[in-house]
């Protein structure tokens, strides 16, 4: 049996044994500020996960989740990103891994010119 993978053919023991791809690095700075911001509160992944849930927010984001999330294994939504910015009391930017805001970055980079 042959499998179409990445625009290749490949028959199904070779698409069992191929290796994950790697962990994209972009997203993994985004979990690392989602554990960061959630760490800074004192909140385990359990408790956010609990809160997530008390407040009728995005369904799915249990504690293995955002395990995942936060590690980088798996991609965060926008509306994701949304909600734990909300529930993490932050804003989304310093989710993304912005310490300043685009106009104090433009002024910035204006102020080197």
């Amino acid at each position: 049996m042959c499998l179409l993978v990445s625009g290749r053919v490949a028959d199904i023991g070779t698409f069992f044994s191929m290796t994950p791809p790697a962990i994209d690095e972009r997203q993994g700075a985004i979990g690392d500020c989602i554990r960061r911001a959630r760490e800074s509160r004192g909140t385990s992944l359990r408790a956010l996960a609990a809160q997530i849930k008390a407040e009728d927010r995005v369904d799915g984001l249990d504690s293995p989740t955002l395990r995942l999330i936060e590690t980088g294994e798996r991609r965060v939504a926008s509306h994701e990103l949304v909600e734990l910015a909300e529930v993490l009391d932050v804003t989304v930017a310093s989710l993304l891994g912005r310490t300043q805001s685009p106009a104090a970055s433009l002024v910035a980079r204006l102020r080197e010119l």
